[in-house]
Protein backbone atom coordinates (compact mmCIF):
# COMPACT_ATOMS: atom_id res chain seq x y z
CA UNK A 1 0.00 0.00 0.00
CA UNK A 2 3.16 2.12 0.72
CA UNK A 3 4.52 2.11 -3.21
CA UNK A 4 1.05 2.72 -4.18
CA UNK A 5 0.49 5.87 -2.35
CA UNK A 6 3.76 6.72 -3.13
CA UNK A 7 3.24 6.47 -6.85
CA UNK A 8 -0.08 8.36 -6.71
CA UNK A 9 1.65 10.88 -5.24
CA UNK A 10 4.44 11.35 -7.74
CA UNK A 11 1.49 11.19 -10.16
CA UNK A 12 -0.32 13.76 -9.09
CA UNK A 13 2.92 16.31 -8.14
CA UNK A 14 3.73 15.45 -12.16
CA UNK A 15 0.50 16.11 -13.68
CA UNK A 16 -1.06 18.83 -11.08
CA UNK A 17 2.13 20.55 -9.54
CA UNK A 18 0.35 23.26 -8.47
CA UNK A 19 -3.37 21.86 -7.35
CA UNK A 20 -4.51 19.29 -4.41
CA UNK A 21 -2.18 20.89 -1.89
CA UNK A 22 -4.18 18.98 0.54
CA UNK A 23 -4.82 15.67 -0.96
CA UNK A 24 -0.79 15.79 -1.43
CA UNK A 25 0.20 16.47 2.25
CA UNK A 26 -2.29 14.22 3.47
CA UNK A 27 -0.69 11.57 0.92
CA UNK A 28 3.08 12.27 2.59
CA UNK A 29 1.49 12.15 5.89
CA UNK A 30 0.45 8.86 5.29
CA UNK A 31 3.94 7.41 3.88
CA UNK A 32 5.53 8.75 6.33
CA UNK A 33 2.80 7.16 8.92
CA UNK A 34 3.27 3.72 7.23
CA UNK A 35 7.23 3.98 7.18
CA UNK A 36 7.40 4.77 10.65
CA UNK A 37 4.64 1.85 11.61
CA UNK A 38 7.14 -0.67 9.21
CA UNK A 39 9.83 0.31 11.29
CA UNK A 40 8.22 -0.64 14.41
CA UNK A 41 9.20 2.47 16.58
CA UNK A 42 7.15 3.27 19.56
CA UNK A 43 6.38 7.11 21.01
CA UNK A 44 5.02 8.87 24.13
CA UNK A 45 1.46 10.57 22.99
CA UNK A 46 -0.95 11.78 25.73
CA UNK A 47 1.29 9.67 28.49
CA UNK A 48 0.42 6.77 26.16
CA UNK A 49 2.39 4.22 24.33
CA UNK A 50 1.18 4.38 20.57
CA UNK A 51 2.45 3.17 17.31
CA UNK A 52 2.22 6.09 15.22
CA UNK A 53 4.06 9.35 15.75
CA UNK A 54 2.69 12.40 16.93
CA UNK A 55 1.68 14.61 13.85
CA UNK A 56 2.23 18.40 13.50
CA UNK A 57 -0.88 20.97 13.99
CA UNK A 58 -0.97 21.61 9.61
CA UNK A 59 -1.10 17.74 8.78
CA UNK A 60 -3.58 17.27 11.20
CA UNK A 61 -5.31 20.36 9.56
CA UNK A 62 -4.98 19.52 6.44
CA UNK A 63 -6.42 15.77 7.42
CA UNK A 64 -9.74 16.62 8.76
CA UNK A 65 -10.02 18.92 5.99
CA UNK A 66 -9.99 16.02 3.64
CA UNK A 67 -12.39 14.39 5.28
CA UNK A 68 -14.75 17.22 5.40
CA UNK A 69 -14.48 17.76 1.83
CA UNK A 70 -17.08 16.01 -0.57
CA UNK A 71 -16.68 14.97 -3.55
CA UNK A 72 -19.52 16.13 -5.70
CA UNK A 73 -17.41 17.67 -8.16
CA UNK A 74 -15.80 13.97 -9.20
CA UNK A 75 -19.57 12.91 -10.60
CA UNK A 76 -22.03 14.10 -12.83
CA UNK A 77 -25.71 13.39 -11.66
CA UNK A 78 -27.80 12.76 -14.32
CA UNK A 79 -30.76 15.01 -12.65
CA UNK A 80 -31.86 16.67 -9.10
CA UNK A 81 -33.16 13.53 -7.41
CA UNK A 82 -29.55 11.35 -8.51
CA UNK A 83 -27.87 14.79 -7.30
CA UNK A 84 -29.84 14.99 -3.58
CA UNK A 85 -29.38 10.88 -3.38
CA UNK A 86 -25.82 11.30 -3.99
CA UNK A 87 -25.37 13.85 -1.18
CA UNK A 88 -27.27 12.13 1.33
CA UNK A 89 -25.06 9.27 0.60
CA UNK A 90 -22.18 11.63 1.11
CA UNK A 91 -23.50 12.12 4.35
CA UNK A 92 -24.42 9.00 5.48
CA UNK A 93 -20.89 7.78 4.94
CA UNK A 94 -19.41 10.45 6.75
CA UNK A 95 -22.03 9.93 9.88
CA UNK A 96 -20.67 6.41 9.30
CA UNK A 97 -17.36 7.18 9.30
CA UNK A 98 -17.53 9.54 12.23
CA UNK A 99 -19.31 6.67 14.54
CA UNK A 100 -16.38 3.70 12.81
CA UNK A 101 -13.94 6.13 13.90
CA UNK A 102 -14.64 5.93 17.67
CA UNK A 103 -14.80 2.54 17.71
CA UNK A 104 -11.30 2.24 15.82
CA UNK A 105 -7.59 2.68 16.68
CA UNK A 106 -5.71 5.23 15.34
CA UNK A 107 -3.96 2.32 12.58
CA UNK A 108 -6.97 1.51 11.24
CA UNK A 109 -7.90 5.13 11.04
CA UNK A 110 -5.15 6.12 9.22
CA UNK A 111 -5.53 3.60 6.66
CA UNK A 112 -9.03 4.72 5.84
CA UNK A 113 -8.00 7.52 5.64
CA UNK A 114 -5.30 6.23 3.21
CA UNK A 115 -8.55 4.88 1.14
CA UNK A 116 -10.65 7.82 0.79
CA UNK A 117 -7.47 9.69 -0.44
CA UNK A 118 -6.33 6.87 -2.95
CA UNK A 119 -10.50 6.85 -4.19
CA UNK A 120 -10.02 10.52 -4.36
CA UNK A 121 -6.79 10.25 -6.59
CA UNK A 122 -8.46 7.93 -8.88
CA UNK A 123 -11.59 9.21 -9.27
CA UNK A 124 -9.53 12.97 -10.60
CA UNK A 125 -7.79 10.43 -12.59
CA UNK A 126 -10.97 9.55 -14.12
CA UNK A 127 -12.71 12.74 -14.54
CA UNK A 128 -9.57 14.21 -16.28
CA UNK A 129 -9.31 11.33 -18.72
Amino acid sequence: MMEQAREELQKLESQHPKRFATLKMELKSFISLLESNSSGRLCYTDGSVSSLPPCSTATTQAASTCRKRKVVGFREPNNKAAEMEMEMEEEDADTTFMNKKKRRDSVETVLERARLCLRKIRELKTSFS
